[in-house]
C-alpha cells in the first residue's frame, strides 16, 4: 500500500510549474523585457525541483516493493503505472502541437522528430544534432528524461536500500550527482552552446543526478523522521536559504547547468522540511487551492508552452500595439486559463484515462504489484 499524501510537496509542484512558464512567456511578443526580471529565467530551477521530486515520491512511494528484489511482475507493473500516468497527456500534446510545429519561422519541423519524440527518447539520444529534442511541445524533453528514470527506479531503490541511509547516504549521493555534472562539464567542447545544452541540460543521463537524489531522500524519510518532526521548519529556511544564495551567485543570465548542480542540496532540504506540512510555508502549500492546482501541475506544464506558442502565433499574425498593461492583462489572463484548461485536463482526461489504462493491464496481467 502506497503511504499518505504529503499535501505541502502537491501545492509545491504548481510554484514550480509557474516557474517554467514565466520562463517562456517572456518569448511573447512585447514580454522580451521581461527577461531580465528575477524570477522570468527560473525554468530550470522548477525542472531541477521536479526530477528530484519525483525521485522522492516514486521511492517514497515504492520502496518496500523493490527493497530486496526487482521482479519482473512488480516491475512490469510499475513501468505500466508510470507510462499510464504521463504517455496520454504527453501524445496528446504531441500531436496538438504539430500544426504550430510546422509554420514555425524559428525551427521547421523535422518530421523525423515526431517518432523519436513519440518514443520519449529524443534526450536518450547520444548526439546534440539534429535537436530532436527543441521540436513540437519542446516541454517534452523533460517527460523523456523522467521516462529513462522510470525504467532505472526500481534499480536504483534496490542500490540505495544496500546502504546505510540517513544523512551520511544523502550526502554522498549529492557528491556523486556533483560529480556527474562536473565529469560532462569538462567533456563537453568549450564554447559549443548546442552541446552545451543538450548534454549538461537535457540529456537523461546527466540528469538522473537530480532524480538519484530525490531516490536517497524519499527512502531516507522513515530515517529522518524523528529528526523532521523537530526540525521542519529549520529545513525549510535553511533549504529556501540555499537556493536564495546559488541563484545570486549564478552567473549566467538564466538557470542554467551549474544552478542546477548548485541549487541540488538546498532543493533537498527544502523537500524534507516539507514533508511535515509544518510551519507557515508548508500550511499554505497545503491549502486546498494550491493542492488542486498541484494535482493538475503535469497538465499544466505540458499545456502551458503549447498555448504560449499558439498565442505567439496569432500576436505575430495579428499585430496589436497594447503597451505594457495591456501585455500584463493578456499575460494574467493567459495564465488564469491555462490554470482552468489544465484542471479540467487533468479531471476530464488524465485521471479517466490513467484509470481506464490501468483497469485494463490489472485485468489482463491479474498480479499482486504497487
Amino acid at each position: 500500500m502506497k503511504r499518505d499524501e504529503l499535501p505541502a510537496l502537491t501545492g509545491a509542484r504548481f510554484y514550480a510549474a509557474v516557474l517554467v512558464f514565466l520562463n517562456h512567456v517572456v518569448f511573447l511578443p512585447g514580454c522580451e523585457s521581461w527577461r531580465s526580471i528575477p524570477g522570468f529565467g527560473l525554468g530550470g530551477l522548477g525542472v531541477t525541483f521536479f526530477f528530484v521530486l519525483s525521485g522522492f515520491i516514486l521511492a517514497y512511494n515504492y520502496e518496500s516493493f523493490f527493497r530486496t528484489t526487482v521482479s519482473a511482475p512488480a516491475y512490469r507493473l510499475f513501468l505500466w503505472d508510470r507510462f499510464s500516468k504521463i504517455y496520454p497527456t504527453y501524445v496528446a500534446t504531441l500531436l496538438l502541437s504539430i500544426p504550430v510545429s510546422v509554420f514555425s519561422p524559428t525551427l521547421p519541423l523535422d518530421w523525423v522528430a515526431v517518432p523519436v519524440q513519440a518514443v520519449l527518447i529524443q534526450c536518450w539520444l547520444p548526439f546534440a544534432l539534429p535537436p530532436y529534442f527543441a521540436y513540437l511541445n519542446s516541454v517534452g524533453w523533460s517527460i523523456s528524461c523522467e521516462a529513462f528514470f522510470y525504467v532505472l527506479t526500481p534499480f536504483l531503490i534496490a542500490a540505495h536500500a544496500r546502504r546505510p541511509g540517513g544523512w551520511a547516504s544523502w550526502g554522498a549521493t549529492v557528491t556523486v550527482a556533483i560529480l556527474v555534472y562536473g565529469i560532462a562539464r569538462r567533456l563537453v567542447p568549450a564554447a559549443d552552446p548546442a552541446l552545451e545544452l543538450y548534454f549538461l541540460e537535457r540529456f537523461a543521463g546527466v540528469r538522473i543526478a537530480d532524480f538519484a537524489v530525490g531516490v536517497c531522500l524519499g527512502m531516507s524519510v522513515p530515517r529522518l523522521g524523528p529528526f523532521l518532526g523537530r526540525h521542519a521548519r529549520l529545513c525549510q529556511g535553511v533549504g529556501l536559504a540555499w537556493v536564495v544564495i546559488v541563484l545570486a551567485f549564478e552567473s549566467r543570465s538564466s538557470f542554467g547547468s551549474l544552478g542546477s548542480v548548485g541549487v541540488l542540496p538546498g532543493v533537498g532540504v527544502l523537500i524534507l522540511g516539507l514533508t511535515t506540512g509544518e510551519g507557515m510555508l508548508g500550511r499554505h502549500l497545503s491549502h486546498p487551492w494550491l493542492r488542486m492546482l498541484g494535482v493538475s501541475s503535469f497538465a499544466f506544464y505540458m499545456l502551458h508552452h503549447l498555448i504560449l506558442r499558439y498565442l505567439k502565433g496569432a500576436m505575430l499574425r495579428i499585430p496589436v500595439e497594447l503597451g505594457q498593461g495591456g501585455t500584463l492583462v493578456l499575460v494574467g489572463v493567459t495564465f488564469a486559463a491555462t490554470c482552468a484548461l489544465s484542471y479540467g485536463a487533468y479531471a476530464w482526461f488524465e485521471m479517466p484515462v490513467q484509470r481506464s489504462m490501468r483497469q485494463w493491464f490489472r485485468k489482463r496481467f491479474p498480479q499482486r504489484g504497487p
